[in-house]
């Protein structure tokens, strides 16, 4: 019997200190520590950071870029692609072409399959071929740098598409959404929705350490905890918001899970769903076998999105907007995918996040254009050039949708050099 009553409490103990361990409120930090903290995440190489960057743009203008001296009226354009095996990849390689058609350049396209040293000497083959610009679409962006310098050694101008280079590597710029602040949109959009209904979520997720994917759910975090500060009548900053986001966001990273009791918010489970269809109804299997009860599914993206719709409706739950009578209401940070606008449309999901292939790949062709046509001068360009960010909902949907694009349409946009953006132009 005594060794019954230890083994009780020594039981009781673990599972007291295992719930400590994910049930918590997130604290408001003060404005010295949001100062501290923020600092730290500007200079942090963490995952879940892609898109967070201080108020001051770094100068960049002594970094060769190897720019053209003078103009010319045709070029040719390297492309070199991480990958081809999904619509939003497809979407962007129909784009560069088109816009190159539009101004009369011509495109060499490759494909890496996610292989670095097929990308490596893909590049090294434009090279000998001669072309005057790349637009490197990098698999992974620290191993790509010395593409990068052999390209500018080599006279040719790079900018990269999707993911960014670090500050330092002389690329023109990279140009890509800006992946937390499309997962704050979503996340200011899950807030106004769940206002005064406390929220039972699973998370979905592509792949743990990818800074794409880890961001877009951070994101999502800081601008739902910004919501509900607001709610409670206790407003808090962007900066703030973004530390409390933060916090959760490590929790969910280390433990699968987490409870936010000050803010009536709980993630209960974690699944990595590759970035496929497929993955995501796996994924979303068995995160609803172990937890049916959910209100929320939060979507890294909308191919695995619309994998988990199909799993939440082979699980006989109904996805929908109605969770206070038991729909479960889906959020996608990206990609504004025209399938998931139009579930957007029928009230079946909450929301997707404007991530247009159109409009990313037509931008880097404008700009290597007006580089080398117009004769813009791009020597103190950003290390990110981030392009717009959007949660589409129902009462914006129009604006975005069109049934002949796959993805949403593309929005106006112009490019800012280092200081027109410090001076806030």
């Amino acid at each position: 019997m005594k060794k019954f009553k230890v083994i009780f409490i020594s039981l009781l103990i673990i599972s007291l200190f295992a719930a400590t361990m994910t049930a918590y409120g997130v604290e408001v930090p003060s404005k010295e520590e949001t100062a501290e903290q923020m600092e730290e995440i500007y200079n942090s190489t963490d995952m879940a950071v892609s898109g967070i960057f201080p108020s001051k743009w770094q100068d960049r203008s002594d970094l060769n870029k190897a720019l053209p001296e003078e103009t010319k009226e045709k070029i040719t354009i390297g492309i070199t692609m991480s990958r081809m095996g999904s619509p939003f990849f497809v979407a962007m390689v129909d784009a560069f072409k088109a816009e190159a058609e539009k101004y009369g350049h011509e495109l060499v396209i490759t494909n890496s399959d996610v292989n670095l040293q097929k990308q490596s000497s893909d590049i090294d083959s434009m090279i000998l071929k001669g072309i005057d610009a790349l637009i490197l679409n990098p698999i992974e962006p620290v191993a790509s740098e010395v593409d990068v310098q052999k390209c500018v050694r080599a006279g040719i101008p790079v900018i990269g598409v999707g993911l960014n280079f670090a500050p330092e590597v002389p690329v023109v710029t990279s140009i890509l959404a800006n992946n937390y602040f499309a997962g704050w949109e979503a996340g200011l959009v899950i807030g106004d929705h769940f206002e005064g209904i406390p929220i039972k979520a699973a998370v979905l997720i592509g792949g743990m350490g990818q800074p794409m994917s880890e961001s877009r759910l951070n994101g999502m975090l800081g601008g739902l905890m910004y919501k509900r500060q607001e709610q409670m009548g206790e407003p808090v900053t962007q900066d703030q918001a973004i530390v409390m986001g933060f916090e959760l966001w490590k929790k969910i990273r280390n433990n699968g899970r987490v409870t936010d009791e000050r803010h009536d918010f709980k993630v209960v489970g974690l699944g990595q769903g590759q970035w496929t269809n497929e993955g995501g109804l796996a994924a979303t299997q068995d995160l609803l076998t172990a937890n049916p009860d959910i209100n929320l599914l939060m979507s890294e993206n909308d191919v695995m999105g619309e994998g988990a719709l199909k799993a939440i409706n082979q699980a006989g739950l109904t996805p929908g907007l109605d969770v206070e009578n038991g729909e479960i209401a889906m959020s996608c940070a990206a990609d504004g995918q025209r399938v998931m606008m139009e579930k957007v449309k029928e009230g079946i999901i909450l929301n997707t996040g404007y991530n247009s292939p159109h409009l990313t790949a037509a931008s880097c062709v404008r700009l290597f254009h007006k580089i080398f046509v117009e004769g813009y001068d791009a020597s103190n360009m950003p290390y990110v050039t981030n392009l717009p960010s959007f949660a589409i909902t129902k009462e914006n949907v129009d604006k975005f949708y069109t049934p002949d694009l796959e993805f949403a349409k593309p929005v106006d946009f112009e490019f800012k050099t280092v200081d027109e953006l410090n001076a806030g132009e």
